[in-house]
């Protein structure tokens, strides 16, 4: 018996080579002002997520999951694994600390016999306007930095392949 898609993904690929952390141009002035303002009424701290106690960091996925506007499965058992397992298998954890308290997460790992970057781990609490945003700033000027030329984004459903694709130049 043949069932219905019930979940469609893609997998949006973004070009790091065109990319510009400095977010030039009237494209990007969206997301300027997003940094500009945040940057502002916050102050943000990015750490190794290794050093920010597992308790506040299982508690951050708990946010997560409560408060994510997606209605598909949200696999939080395998975020609080990963948490417990110390981010094995992740070449760069890192905790966003937003105010004295731990509000996103972001991990990944180079792609072996590439450029590339697998971005693996990217959510928040939804906590402040502007935090998924500022997530994916800090994560894209991180690995431009690091000097992958892609930075594949995972699994997307079609309104997170939408964001996705307001950071710049992506294949799927």
């Amino acid at each position: 018996r043949v069932r219905r898609t019930s979940e469609k993904f893609l997998w949006p690929v973004l070009n790091l080579k065109t990319y510009n952390p400095e977010l030039p141009g009237s494209h990007m002035k969206e997301f300027r002002n997003i940094q500009n303002r945040f940057l502002r009424e916050h102050t943000l701290e990015t750490v190794p997520a290794g050093r920010v106690a597992k308790d506040s960091l299982h508690a951050l996925v708990d946010l997560w999951e409560k408060n994510r506007p997606a209605k598909h499965r949200a696999y939080s058992a395998e975020y609080h694994a990963l948490i417990d397992d110390g981010f094995a298998g992740t070449a760069d954890a890192l905790a966003f600390i937003l105010d004295g308290t731990p509000h996103a997460l972001s991990a990944g790992w180079p792609i072996p016999n590439s450029t590339s970057y697998y971005h693996s781990l990217a959510l928040h609490t939804y906590a402040y306007w502007g935090l998924g945003e500022m997530l994916m700033l800090q994560s894209l000027a991180r690995m431009k930095e690091r000097g992958y030329a892609s930075a594949n984004l995972g699994g997307s459903d079609a309104k997170l392949l939408a964001f996705k694709k307001k950071f710049g130049e992506v294949e799927t």
